[in-house]
């Protein structure tokens, strides 16, 4: 099974006052999101996670030690992803990379990065798109791109419950959404 999500922030004790995440420490935020992460998790599954991990070692290492053996962790680089917070998990991880691409379907693209895009590989064929990086807004939501909707997913983990989303949440969201704003249909492309 595949699953997904972005944006732990683990021992990032301003990320609970700036997104208004619901904790009281740090701590107490940092055991939630392992516990929701983790525990629907069991050998063979892919967590593919699109970046901002772990400002915080050790927290991070309880993270690597609590994935179940055999769960492939690829980790898609967020923008807080340094070198010191990266390094020491690399062992832990099946890959690593800024952008990379699934096809859950003979005839589908799933395009992962931590940053929205605009246009990526495929959009205009109506591939999706997941990313990460930006929080709650005040009103809750995620009002990016007004005028460029279609078949994108913001997957940072304040808006899905601190838990994580499987490919099922995913395929339930896009065919809800628009065709993306540049998609080319048969009939445009005859």
């Amino acid at each position: 099974m595949w699953y997904f999500s972005s944006d732990w922030h683990l021992g990032h004790e301003n990320v609970i006052r700036f997104s208004k995440r619901p904790f009281s420490s740090v701590e107490q935020m940092d055991s939630a999101i392992i516990k929701n992460m983790t525990s629907p998790l069991k050998r063979g599954d892919e967590f593919f996670f699109l970046g901002d991990l772990s400002w915080n070692i050790p927290v991070g290492e309880r993270f690597f030690y609590s994935l179940p053996e055999g769960v492939q962790f690829h980790w898609i680089l967020g923008n807080h992803d340094y070198d010191k917070y990266l390094k020491p998990f690399e062992q832990y991880c099946a890959s690593i990379s800024t952008i990379k691409e699934l096809k859950p379907a003979k005839d589908q693209l799933l395009v992962l990065c931590h940053y929205p895009m605009i246009s990526f590989n495929k959009s205009h064929h109506n591939a999706w798109q997941l990313y990460g990086h930006h929080h709650r807004r005040p009103n809750g939501k995620d009002n990016l791109f007004p005028n460029f909707q279609g078949k994108r997913l913001n997957i940072n983990l304040e808006f899905h419950d601190f838990k994580p989303l499987t490919l099922k949440d995913v395929e339930q969201h896009m065919a809800k959404q628009p065709d993306n704003w540049d998609y080319l249909s048969k009939t445009k492309a005859d």
